[in-house]
């Protein structure tokens, strides 16, 4: 019943808490500015990420009592350049079949309108894109990854453990369409994970997917329509090129 109640904890526990922390911002701000939707959507991201520190100096205060301290739960490793090469690769891949994805689940599910909407405010600012593209990223990862992924890890099944996070990273995103593909990317990045053995492989491939889907795939296909079909035939052979290249050492990792 312990370890019923810490899972419970560690895995909805830190999430919950960052949803009630950057929500009770938003209203702050909100209530701040009088209601002022656009300037609330410029800066919505600005909002996020404080609300996103605050729930990492609230779970290492959390944390203190234990063993094991914030730092000591993310592995933070040197990875050897060509298999950075193969992460860069696969996240590249990775992320132009989702962002395919999404386009598709846009057309069946209308309401991920909106969500695009906020990013197309947000883009204009430079801040928000770094915030959005880096930032964010970053505090996700040491949180799903480093620290819920983490845990699940070291106590179940590893095919649980890895369904579990990207399942819970999913759904905090609050979106449908979002939580799909963020599922899928979910389970690459703890892949990613535990091949690299340091949380640098999954935010490298976390930013590149931010960096593709806010930034440079939407001006290409802006500017250059034709560029669906050949973004369409880069992903798919930097996927696969990139998986017979990680495979081999990727199984031995599994059992680690």
């Amino acid at each position: 019943m312990k370890k019923f109640f810490k899972t419970v904890g560690v895995c909805l526990g830190f999430p919950i808490l960052n949803f009630l922390i950057v929500s009770f911002i938003q209203v702050f701000f909100l209530g701040y500015t009088k209601n002022n939707i656009s300037l609330f959507q410029k800066n919505i991201f600005s909002l996020t990420i404080l609300g996103d520190i605050l729930t990492l100096v609230l779970i290492t205060i959390i944390l203190l009592p234990s063993n094991e301290r914030l730092l000591r739960r993310i592995k933070i490793k040197k990875i050897n350049l060509k298999e950075y090469f193969y992460i860069i690769a696969l996240s590249i891949g990775v992320s132009i079949l989702l962002l395919f994805l999404s386009g598709i689940l846009s057309k069946i599910i209308p309401s991920y309108g909106d969500v695009v909407n906020q990013l197309n405010v947000a883009s204009k600012s430079s801040l928000q894109l770094v915030i959005a593209i880096i930032l964010i990223p970053i505090y996700e990862e040491i949180v799903f990854r480093g620290i819920i992924f983490g845990y699940l890890r070291k106590n179940f099944n590893i095919i649980v453990a890895v369904l579990v996070q990207a399942l819970i990273f999913g759904i905090m995103h609050l979106n449908l369409v979002q939580g799909i593909y963020t599922f899928i990317l979910g389970i690459v990045l703890a892949l990613i994970y535990m091949y690299s053995d340091s949380i640098l492989g999954n935010i490298t491939v976390h930013i590149i997917f931010n960096l593709l889907g806010a930034l440079i795939v939407p001006m290409l296909l802006s500017k250059f329509p034709i560029m669906v079909i050949v973004l369409l035939i880069l992903g798919i052979v930097l996927f696969i090129f990139s998986v017979i290249k990680i495979i081999g050492k990727y199984e031995k990792s599994l059992y680690k």
